[in-house]
This record gives C-alpha cells, structure tokens and sequence, in this order.
C-alpha cells in the first residue's frame, strides 16, 4: 500500500514540478523584459536625448533654413542648390561647429512647412522644441498600437524602446516619429471605417515623404475608391499648398531633377553600403565608378537597369498580390497593412537608418499575432530581425567584387523580415475566392510599371559614364 500510494503521488508531483519549471521561466523572461527596458530607457534619457538637445547635427537645419527662408520672404527656389544654400545658412548664423553643411536634397518642399512654426526661435531652441513634440509623439504612438494591437503596455514600451532608429530620429530632428503616428492613426480610421480620411492622411504623409503615397496601390487592391479618393484629396492638398508657398519653379526643379535621381537612389552616395538598400547594393556591384567604385564584379548598366527594377517589383508584388478585398477581419487588415509598409522599406532606394523608425508599427502587430497564437519560435526569430534591421554599429565595409553581398547585414535582415511577413500574411486562410482575371490584370499593370522603370533608367544611362576621363576629381569622401 505505501508504494501505492507513492506511485499514485508521482503525477502529481511532476506536475508540480512542471509548473514550477514554467511559472520560473515566465519570471526570467519577465525580469529579463524588465531589465532590458529600463537600460533603453536610461540610455535614452542619459545619453541620446541630451545628445540631441546639445547640438543640431542633421537633418534639421535642413529644414530649419528652408524655413526660415519662406518666413522672411526670401526667395526660395534655389534651396536644392548647395552653395546657395550653405551661404544662407552662414547668414543666418548657425554655427559651422553646430553644422558644417546644410542641403535639401532629397526632400519635398511641403515637409519644410511643417517646420514654418518653429522658425520663430533660435535654431538650437526651436529644435529642442521640437524635441519635446516628438517626446510626445511618442506617448501617442504607444496608446493607438494599444489600442490596435492589445499588447501589454511593458511589451510595446520594449519594442519602442530597443528601436536605435527612433533615438537617431530625435538626434538628427527628422520626421520619422510622425510618420509613424499619421499611419498609425490612418491605419486606425481604416479599421473605423472612416476610409476617405484614413485615405487623406496617407496622401498628406505622402507629401512629407513620397514612399506612404504608394498606399494608393493597396486601396486600389482593396477597390476602395472611398481611401483612393481620401489619398488623391490630401495628394492635392499637399502639393497645393507647397506650390503656393514655394512656387512653380521649385516643383519643377524637384520633378525633372530631384526626384529622378532618387527614385535610382543617386540622390545621396550610391555606393555606401550603410545604407541598407538593393539600389547601393546593385550600384557596387554593377557600375564602375573610377574613384567610389572602382572594383565592381563587372561594369554593366543595362544589367543594373533591368535587375533594380525587377527586385523591387518582386519585392513588392506579394505585398500587393496577398491583400484581399474583406476589411471584416481586423487582424488580416493590420497584418496586410504592416506587410505592405515593410515591403516599402524594403525597395527605397535611400533607406536611411532613421526610417526604420517606422518598423514599430509592423513589429507591434506581428509580436501581438504570434503571441496570441503561441508562435513562440516566429516571435524569437521576429525580436532577433527587428534588432538586426536596428542595430545601430554595423561595420562600414570597404569590401569589392562578390564579397560585398557579405556585408549587408541590414539589408539582409530587413529582407528576411520583408520574407517572414510574406510568409504569416500567406498563411491566413481567406474565405475570398480570388478570380484568375483579376490577377492577370494586376500581373499586366504591374509589368507595364517595371517596363517603364527599366526605360526610363536606361534612358538617363545614355553616355552617362563616358565622361570620367574629363571630369574634376573628387575623393571617396566628398558626401
């Protein structure tokens, strides 16, 4: 009987045991969220926060100058000029020790307006002004991804706080953080069924930066002419605005010239790997450039033409391609929302770190999916991408030849994200039955647009690198 009773014991006891094991584990994991938050925390507010309120660094005199300029009636369309630019600058007095180069290529001339208020201030005031906004810009993010996403408070504060691209968005007075908040906010009109205005502030984050614009295409894959029609609304708006503050003869400048040369990602360095994007990527490994660029695999353009747009289109298609029309499902929304927004990332041409501020939004919906269906190894391997796209130290490579795709991890690993969204958004089963002509007409309007960015960027290769041997020298430091 006493081994009996032994026995029928046993069970239990393993299962105390068990449940000993799993309430430890969930204290670790707890003490370790704990841990980790309160050292962002205090390497933000005891290091990176006071960096950027001692000094202006870029990208805000950018801003700030073109600004400036607007207010005192100064004549503004010659802002994409560099030496025009640099002596208006000096002139208003900030400091080469402050920044040593202002410049306002690539942005559009409608982000400077948001930047007209804080021209009544010194540069280095109106930029700790503009500091405390973005403070609680941030507060604001973290109460609408609650609301989006239901996510503990702890664990959205942590994904908010580990993101090393937002601190640099503070450091050097972006708009990033904003952003973030107008496409949040979009997105939680969307889900509200308030389209045309979720469709408005999309159109108005395109006229900050042109990427949200593209939406368009993820309204038009819904056939939601409300959210179209929202996006053409603020579209116009924005450029109304900024035509009537900065004139025709600016716009023109940015169309014909400045936004070209972004759009194949020459705006800036077209070789610097730290960049992160397929365009530097391509550049250094198909064109010769005797001074950045000297040791490409091979010197071929035309190759460069076709390969750049076509990685991006097949980066971009299956964000396009896996939406289906049904808003009912919010979950299915915000994860077709976030796909699309990575892919966006993905294929920019001029990735700086800073934009990946934006992968908050993303990360949040996706951590909250694959909690709630206790996806652990999706989340493991989601935390381990996210931290790899914002790790901030990822050594500059001087690398040539093939050796360069070794040294991309950020692309690399914003490329597996941009696969792993792909993949949760893929596994969803829809009850809409997707007609084969519909596809067909996406496939063919999809491929008209790659047809016309390859002819378009061939079209500006013509006798473009024939001229080295003529040209002034410049050092591989000159950006």
């Amino acid at each position: 009987m006493p081994r009996l009773s032994v026995l029928a014991r046993s069970p239990a006891i393993a299962l105390r045991r068990m449940a000993a094991r799993r309430l430890s584990l969930k204290q670790i994991i707890l003490t370790g969220e704990w841990v980790i938050l309160l050292a962002a925390v205090a390497y933000a507010a005891g290091r990176a926060v006071p960096s950027a309120w001692r000094h202006l660094n870029t990208d805000f005199p950018n801003y700030y100058v073109t600004a400036h300029l607007l207010r005192e009636g100064y004549r503004t369309d010659r802002i994409y000029e560099w030496i025009w630019i640099q002596r208006q600058k000096d002139r208003m007095g900030i400091a080469p020790g402050d920044q040593p180069v202002v410049g306002f290529i690539p942005h559009t001339p409608f982000s400077a307006l948001l930047m007209w208020p804080l021209t009544y201030w010194q540069p280095l005031t109106a930029k700790r002004i503009w500091i405390v906004c973005n403070l609680l810009v941030v507060l604001a993010v973290a109460v609408l991804l609650h609301s989006l996403t239901q996510l503990p408070w702890r664990h959205i504060a942590l994904l908010i706080c580990v993101n090393f691209p937002l601190l640099r968005n503070l450091e050097y007075g972006q708009f990033y953080l904003l952003l973030l908040l107008v496409i949040i906010a979009a997105l939680w009109l969307y889900l509200k069924d308030r389209c045309f205005f979720a469709g408005i502030l999309m159109g108005v984050a395109g006229g900050l930066k042109l990427f949200p614009a593209l939406f368009v295409f993820y309204f038009a894959r819904k056939r939601d002419l409300r959210s179209i029609g929202g996006i053409a609304a603020g579209s116009l708006a924005s450029v109304a605005a900024s035509v009537w503050a900065f004139g025709l003869t600016l716009h023109r400048t940015y169309l014909t010239q400045v936004l070209p040369w972004a759009l194949r990602g020459e705006a800036n360095d077209p070789y610097n790997l730290g960049s992160g994007s397929l365009s530097s990527l391509l550049h250094r490994l198909l064109i010769r450039e005797p001074e950045w660029n000297p040791h490409p695999v091979t010197h071929a353009p035309a190759v460069f033409a076709v390969l750049h747009s076509l990685l991006q289109m097949l980066l971009l298609a299956p964000a396009i391609y896996l939406v289906t029309r049904s808003r009912e499902d919010s979950q299915r929304v915000q994860l077709e929302w976030s796909t699309f927004l990575v892919a966006l990332l993905a294929v920019s041409t001029l990735p700086a770190f800073y934009h990946f501020t934006l992968l908050i939004l993303p990360v949040c919906i996706l951590a909250a999916a694959f909690l709630q269906e206790r996806q652990h190894v999706r989340l493991a391997l989601l935390l381990i991408l996210y931290f790899g796209v914002c790790f901030p130290n990822w050594p500059r490579s001087t690398a040539s030849s093939w050796w360069v795709l070794l040294t991309v991890p950020r692309l690399t690993c914003l490329l597996l994200l941009c696969a792993l969204c792909y993949q949760t958004l893929a596994s969803l089963h829809s009850a809409e039955a997707e007609r084969r002509r519909r596809r067909w007409i996406w496939a063919i309007a999809l491929s008209g647009v790659l047809g016309v960015q390859i002819a378009a960027t061939l079209y500006h290769q013509r006798g473009a690198y024939e001229d080295h041997a003529s040209r002034l020298s410049t050092p591989p430091s000159f950006f």
